[in-house]
């Protein structure tokens, strides 16, 4: 018998979470010039009179690990189990905890974390699964996507997300965005088609709200029928800029633009039309991206 199924009511819980970051970024709705042809979104860390927001940006970042390994509920049951004498040496244990999980896996925990913040601010979809670590090595995880989110759609439908998180590895300014992109486009793709098969890489225990956990544990028995499922690739990648003088949030939106056309591919014929309709870029290009991810590492204590 399938579980009863609530209505998710998260758009104030999200807006909890997210806010804060959300007006430390310059986000944009628009269509570049890349397949699927629809809407997708550019982002980058805000800059207003000529000024980077980026401590501001990380430091925000850094405040949704606590969110992101814990739900509100674990997150109360952790602080009424801590014997401490203020709240706020409650709160730093707390945020000490998670950080320590979080810094289990080393690599892309940027973008992952991004990816986790964005598919709840412009999809309005809570996290549903995520990977597991591995038992024998929890410092490895499992391949599999970085991100399963569900929403609740007024037809009493559900639309899942499925993401995938690409940094771009790649020296080279003028080619950081195409192996970042052309990355996570067959990520996206293998993990599309293989994620009911692995099943065994997921869970929802600690960040999962009770009222979702019913929801997850029926899209795993494959009992939730009116479900359809759309594809977002965060796609993170050092903006080339031919002068850092003067940069502002349409100079960076203009990076996209110039990666886009760099692209030899832009029709993306090496998937199917029926998987490529579902994908949903989000780009972030960023000025040099190698630093923004050692100054992000070094917040968190990784390096």
């Amino acid at each position: 018998m399938m579980p009863l199924i609530t209505e998710l009511n998260n758009e104030m819980r999200i807006r909890e979470i997210t806010q804060s970051l959300i007006n430390k970024m310059h986000i944009v709705s628009q269509e570049f010039n890349v397949e699927p042809r629809k809407d997708h979104t550019g982002c980058c860390i805000a800059h207003v009179d000529g000024l980077e927001y980026r401590d501001d940006f990380l430091e925000e970042l850094v405040d949704i690990i606590t969110d992101y390994v814990y739900s509100v509920t674990t997150q109360k049951q952790i602080l009424d189990s801590l014997s401490v004498r203020t709240e706020a040496k409650a709160y730093s244990k707390l945020y000490r905890r998670a950080a320590s999980k979080f810094r289990d896996q080393k690599e892309g925990q940027l973008g992952e974390l991004l990816l986790f913040i964005l598919i709840q601010y412009l999809f309005n979809a809570e996290p549903l699964l995520r990977k597991m670590k591995i038992t024998s090595n929890p410092q490895m995880e499992r391949n599999g996507l970085d991100a399963i989110h569900i929403r609740k759609d007024l037809n009493d439908g559900y639309t899942l997300f499925l993401g995938e998180a690409k940094t771009s590895s790649q020296s080279e300014v003028k080619k950081s965005f195409s192996s970042a992109f052309r990355a996570a486009v067959k990520d996206i793709e293998t993990h599309y088609l293989e994620h009911r098969s692995e099943f065994n890489l997921y869970t929802y225990e600690d960040f999962l709200e009770p009222e979702l956990e019913n929801i997850a544990q029926a899209y795993m028995e494959g009992e939730l029928r009116n479900i359809k499922t759309e594809l977002v690739c965060i796609i993170l990648f050092e903006a080339d800029i031919e002068t850092k003088d003067e940069i502002s949030n349409e100079v960076m939106i203009e990076a996209i633009e110039k990666g886009i056309e760099r692209l030899r591919d832009k029709n993306i014929t090496s998937i199917k039309k029926s998987t490529l309709k579902r994908v949903n870029y989000i780009f972030f290009p960023a000025i040099d991206f190698k630093s923004l991810v050692r100054e992000f590492d070094e917040k968190v204590g990784i390096r």
